[in-house]
């Protein structure tokens, strides 16, 4: 015999499920899945290498402070977290509209109030949402041995080593995830993205030194 508990927690499970499945539909009805992969593998990118660049120029200039690489990064990422949470909103909803009217004109029926429209506008949200989180997700990764550091006793240089090779891991993960084809074309997505990396922070070094 099921208690009332356990009879509301399946309804509410079954209730979500419901729920992705619907957005999956909508996503699929737009085919906007390469695209909403990309825009999140770009802009995580971006604060991927935001954070490098941010953890170098405190190490180069010597202001390995935990609280001020914490700060700056993350109100680094926030900004071009709603940077792009606006730009592609508005990029990705004039596209679809775009595309709408001009099924409209080619079936010669008002689609502004289907469910074709309410997928439009639910993808162009999710996609903008997908884009605005990327950055600020990566953020809080590659920071996070110098989030440890806030609580606890952790040397910083510890902190600025462990966070340059987590950055250099999610560069790669990253590529990996937006790369097409095999194992391997894959795997050579991931080591360019890696070289990315690389190459910033050498040209940081040099820098330093010239």
């Amino acid at each position: 015999m099921q208690t009332p508990l356990i009879s509301q927690l399946r309804e509410i499970i079954h209730r979500i499920g419901e729920t992705l499945d619907r957005f999956r539909s909508y996503v699929e009805m737009w085919r906007a899945e390469g695209i909403i992969r990309r825009y999140f593998g770009a802009n995580a990118f971006d604060g991927a290498m935001t954070t490098l660049g941010i953890l170098i120029g405190a190490y180069i200039t010597g202001s390995l402070d935990p609280s001020l690489i914490v700060g700056i990064t993350v109100s680094t990422g926030i900004a071009l977290g709603t940077s792009g949470i606006f730009a592609v909103y508005l990029i990705e909803s004039a596209e679809r509209q775009k595309r709408l009217e001009e099924l409209e004109s080619a079936v010669l029926v008002d689609l502004q109030d289907t469910l074709l429209a309410k997928a439009s506008k639910f993808v162009s949200s999710f996609t903008a949402l997908v884009d605005g989180i990327a950055p600020v997700l990566m953020a809080m990764i590659g920071i996070s041995p110098f989030l440890i550091c806030l609580k606890k006793p952790y040397p910083v240089e510890y902190a600025a080593l462990s966070s340059l090779i987590i950055i250099f891991i999610t560069l790669f993960a990253l590529g990996y995830m937006i790369g097409a084809g095999n194992l391997k074309q894959r795997s050579i997505y991931g080591i360019k993205m890696l070289i990315a990396g690389i190459i910033a922070t050498l040209l940081s070094i040099l820098l330093k030194q010239a």
